[in-house]
């Protein structure tokens, strides 16, 4: 019993605790302009509660302390019921047994007098303070001077070109009118008319969509970083640096078709971009791969991706007989992309078993099992790293095979492994994320 005692009290001190920080929390709304909501989905499914759950990080801390509020009463409800048919049913079967008896009836009485306590503080609660139990649910604002960089995806289609327009001033200008500049593009991440559904999130790192898809109508922009250079008369100015571009997948797992965004301008990936994939999409993306300029972008260093017919780099003693045969190809200069069709891989287009990027993190490749004029309908894979076997990267478009392989000095058992089908290659200077 003492146990029972020791846990109707707890939830009793959480469901004190979370009532008194909800009136905190709540006031500081109207005074703060500071929030972390960035309209980001939970990944944690949460149960409805008093019409209250929370979907996303755009719910609000005042929503989030009633949401707890009325959690605790919920609980603390489930226990008191628990207790009371538990020792209700101890009564019943303890006759002639004095002692479970009286155990029983305490408990009895300890549930009646949590479930007296429970009533007892919700009531106290909108007795004197209402505010307590009806929470200011009010939204709150982003810091509305700056934009953290990267590339936002937004659940709805905006309009573009005020976007473009503002992204411009945001990077362009000082002062005031940069962080005028900031409020509106805030206003397009978090719109005021919030339903719970419009909103932008900012992709941190490769991996799904959650809760919706990205289609041919859904708005994409890129956020730069600002950096601050003299101009001829000595004057600090900004100068935006766009550094990030984004892949959409169209299966889950970085599977199925892709497509990368911003399209290349005079060789160059990264640069300013605000609009909707529009036709460039042809399905509907559930997942994608962020990638990032490098520093090694600015030292105009090759980058390159090559391609082994045996396993390991060319390891003789990891290669069919007769088949040793190595193809690079990569990025040199100022240019940030090339591409490359079957005709350039050679008999590799069939027959890779190993992969190396150089340097690493650097470049990476997309595989593509159509040419260079049908990539729009072909399956890709994301080349991030280097691998001594093929097999280890989840390609759809394969070439399968089940040979008794003799490999040079050291035959082996038949194995059955695949080989990717390649019909063009595309390189992208940068880190895949």
């Amino acid at each position: 019993m003492r146990l029972i005692k020791k846990i109707v009290s707890i939830f009793i001190v959480v469901l004190f605790l979370s009532g008194l920080a909800g009136p905190a929390l709540a006031g500081s709304n109207a005074s703060s302009s500071t929030s972390t909501a960035t309209g980001t989905p939970l990944e944690v499914v949460y149960p409805r509660i008093n019409k209250l759950q929370p979907r996303g990080t755009y719910f609000g801390i005042p929503k989030y302390t009633k949401y707890i509020f009325s959690l605790a009463v919920f609980i603390i409800g489930f226990v008191i019921l628990g207790l009371l048919i538990y020792n209700g049913f101890q009564y019943l079967i303890s006759a002639g047994n004095p002692t479970r008896l009286e155990e029983a009836r305490k408990g009895i009485l300890y549930a009646f007098l949590g479930a007296g306590i429970l009533l007892g503080a919700v009531l106290i609660f909108k007795t004197i303070n209402p505010a307590l139990t009806k929470l200011n649910t009010e939204s709150q604002q982003p810091l509305e001077s700056t934009v953290t960089p990267g590339v936002y995806i937004c659940t709805y289609k905006a309009d573009a070109n005020k976007l473009r327009g503002y992204i411009e001033d945001y990077s362009r200008k000082s002062g005031k009118e940069q962080i005028e500049a900031a409020k509106k593009i805030w206003q397009v991440i978090l719109p005021k008319k919030n339903n719970g559904k419009d909103y932008c999130l900012r992709a941190s790192i490769s991996g799904n969509f959650k809760n919706f898809a990205v289609t041919s109508n859904n708005t994409i922009f890129i956020i730069p970083t600002i950096n601050y250079v003299k101009n001829k008369k000595g004057k600090l100015v900004p100068e935006p640096d766009y550094q990030f571009g984004i892949i959409l997948h169209e299966k889950l797992a970085q599977r199925g078709k892709c497509q990368y965004f911003p399209e290349e301008e005079n060789g160059n990936l990264y640069h300013a971009f605000a609009q909707s994939p529009g036709p460039r999409l042809t399905f509907d993306a559930h997942s994608f791969t962020l990638f990032k300029k490098t520093e090694e972008e600015k030292n105009q260093q090759n980058a390159w991706v090559s391609l082994f017919t045996c396993y390991n780099y060319n390891d003789p003693s990891m290669c069919p007989s007769n088949e040793i045969g190595e193809i690079g190809v990569g990025i040199s200069g100022t240019s940030t992309i090339d591409k490359f069709d079957k005709q350039a891989l050679g008999k590799l287009a069939e027959n890779t078993r190993s992969v190396q990027i150089y340097p690493p993190n650097h470049c990476f490749a997309l595989f593509f099992d159509e040419d260079l004029k049908d990539i729009k309908k072909a399956n890709c894979a994301v080349i991030k790293e280097s691998s001594v076997d093929i097999n280890n990267i989840p390609i759809d478009a394969v070439i399968n095979k089940t040979e008794n392989l003799k490999y040079i000095g050291n035959p082996i058992p038949e194995k059955n492994y695949y080989t990717p089908k390649i019909d063009s290659i595309i390189v992208i200077r940068g880190h895949a994320l």
